[in-house]
């Protein structure tokens, strides 16, 4: 009877384990494919700089974890750098840890100066049944060293985290965290960085990585030595790129809060500033190309050059001040907003020099304050004004600038001719 009820319960048991091991060689073996597609795409990636990432794997506790080492290689075969990983998979997840050899190929130098950089590293990452993308982490050590006599390095870990799709189009998000980092040098300066955050959205298109966006920021920045001051605070880069059929757009900004400079006897601020341009009509099918090492740069600036494409200044704004400790203790201080589009029509890619005047042609708006009518600048800007080039409007001065058929003109007066298109005698 016992033996009986010992061996009810343990066919159930048994059957319950023998399934939990075939999922688990099933997300094994889906592991196992991914890993090869996302290897040969990124070799695919890598191949005009003739790098590549090998890897070699073995299997331990039979079918449930598996040990790979990987290494990039240059085009003579030179290890570059080398990397470990650990996949575990198990019947509701597949997970894995992973990290940088300190002792692989020529990055080991690097390594074996500052050691505690990969000392406490963290890498991990995990797919759970059912969800259809992998979470991922990873977390250097923290450096305090000193390089050199009078030079120090201290860095906060560095932290990669995100997320990526395991189904096409592949859709991720990396972002990249460094706190801070603070390098002191008795003879060139002190330079520190604090809060930089790099944030990528990406996807497989048409078997090529695309950038959809790209965004960069810095809490601040700045260097002391004896010679040079500079500093900056809440930098912000942006890129968001689209694809509308065959033609490929860009959208690019950056933007500061504050930027001061200060070098010898003279001094600037540059308070909240922006630029944002806006660039259409590129060739996506060729860009695509050139992204897969199929054509090179020149063939992809003889398309632009043929089919043409325009760039948009949707904003630009600053405002500055700048003062002279010289004995004239010459000074300035202003602000300006502008904006324009500059296009090039289709024509010749052979031509186009030749055809520059008639195909290029743009606007742009310039408003800036009254206050640049004092300073270093004013006999400049007085000039401006009496050429009718710049004129008063409110309590600003604004000038409205056209370039057509080669020649640019400033609120309608000529400036100059800035293009004399050479003579080309026909072949009789």
């Amino acid at each position: 009877m016992g033996k009986a009820w010992l061996l009810g319960l343990g066919l159930p048991v048994a059957a319950l384990a023998t399934g939990a091991a075939a999922l688990s060689w099933h997300n094994m073996q889906q592991y196992q494919q991914q890993h090869q597609t996302g290897l040969a795409w990124l070799n695919q990636s890598l191949q005009a700089s003739g790098w590549q990432v090998q890897c070699g794997y073995e299997y331990s506790m039979p079918l449930l974890q598996r040990i790979e080492q990987c290494a990039l290689t240059d085009s003579a075969g030179q290890t570059l750098a080398g990397s470990w990983h650990q996949v575990t998979a198990l019947p509701w997840q597949v997970s894995g840890r992973f990290g940088v050899q300190p002792d692989s190929g020529a990055a080991a130098i690097v390594f074996m100066t500052v050691p505690q950089l990969l000392a406490d590293q963290q890498g991990s990452w995990r797919i759970r049944a059912g969800d259809q993308q992998a979470t991922f982490r990873y977390r250097s050590g923290s450096v305090d060293h000193k390089l050199m006599p009078g030079t120090r390095l201290q860095l906060q870990p560095l932290e990669v985290q995100g997320q990526l799709a395991i189904q096409a189009p592949y859709r991720s998000e990396l972002i990249v965290q460094l706190p801070s980092l603070l390098l002191t040098d008795a003879s060139q300066g002190d330079l520190e960085l604090r809060g930089l955050n790099i944030t990528l959205n990406s996807l497989l298109r048409e078997q090529v990585s695309f950038t959809e966006r790209l965004r960069y920021r810095l809490d601040s920045f700045s260097f002391h030595s004896r010679q040079l001051q500079l500093g900056f605070r809440d930098l912000q880069i942006e890129q968001a790129n689209l694809v509308d059929g065959d033609v490929l757009a860009s959208l690019s900004g950056v933007a500061v809060d504050t930027l001061r400079w200060s070098a010898g006897e003279h001094d600037l601020r540059v308070d909240p500033s922006g630029l944002q341009l806006y660039l259409d009509g590129f060739s996506w099918p060729l860009y695509r190309l050139f992204l897969q090492g199929d054509i090179t740069p020149d063939v992809l600036l003889q398309s632009v050059a043929a089919k043409g494409m325009s760039l948009t200044l949707e904003d630009l704004h600053s405002s500055f001040v700048y003062q002279s400790r010289e004995p004239a203790m010459l000074g300035s201080a202003g602000d300006l907003r502008a904006s324009g589009k500059l296009t090039m029509a289709a024509g010749k890619a052979d031509q186009v020099w030749q055809q520059w005047p008639q195909r290029l042609s743009g606007e742009l708006t310039l408003n800036v304050s009254r206050s640049l009518m004092l300073g270093p600048q004013a006999e400049l800007m007085l000039e401006f004004l009496n050429q009718g080039w710049l004129a008063p409007q409110d309590d600003r001065l604004q000038a409205r600038l056209t370039l057509q058929q080669g020649q640019l003109l400033a609120n309608g007066r000529a400036v100059t001719q800035l293009f004399n298109p050479p003579v080309y005698e026909e072949d009789h």
